[in-house]
């Protein structure tokens, strides 16, 4: 199952400050988000557990890519959050397909000019990251997380991604959705 960005509930996703919408050529669906500029970055989904096949183990993954330019993905990771039932998985993702952020844009402030410095990837007491791979359409993907759903379940499955804590500004993220794959 295949959910569009625009069947995502994005935080902010339609001010025209925060995300613009746009036609990308090489999506699956007519357009897609890109993130211009947040610090609270927030992605959610819920669909019913009996739209998906019964008795199947699925996992979740973000479908994105990466502008030139982009910053602030890398640190802090992303906490992706996945419940259905009693059931819940957290796991830490990283965005950035690299160690390290490009170089940081430049803050000007009353005439005085700092850099911001981003702690590299696996610093801290975060955990495990997953990273990002590459796909074979040109786009990028990360798994959020797995769930099993049951004979009769009729709950929601609530898929979520978020950074809201670290105040690090971001840009450049592109979103074309999120998909729900039966794991082999």
């Amino acid at each position: 199952m295949r959910i569009s960005a625009r069947g995502l509930k994005i935080a902010w996703g339609d001010t025209a400050r925060y995300w613009k919408w746009k036609p990308e050529s090489n999506s699956r669906f007519p357009e897609v988000a890109e993130l211009v500029t947040v610090c609270w970055l927030e992605i959610q989904c819920s669909i019913k557990a009996r739209a998906l096949s019964p008795k199947t183990t699925y996992c979740a993954y973000l479908i994105f890519n990466i502008t030139r330019g982009s910053y602030g993905l890398t640190f802090p990771p992303q906490e992706s959050i996945i419940k259905l039932g009693s059931h819940v998985s957290k796991q830490n993702v990283c965005l950035q397909p690299d160690e390290s952020d490009p170089p940081q844009p430049r803050l000007t402030l009353l005439g005085r000019s700092a850099s911001f410095r981003v702690p590299p990837r696996g610093s801290g007491t975060h955990g495990p990251v997953k990273s990002p791979c590459r796909r074979d359409d040109g786009w990028m993907e990360v798994e959020m997380g797995r769930f099993f759903v049951d004979e009769g379940q009729e709950e929601n499955v609530d898929v979520s991604m978020m950074e809201v804590g670290g105040g690090q500004w971001k840009r450049g993220l592109v979103i074309q959705g999120i998909e729900l794959r039966p794991t082999q």
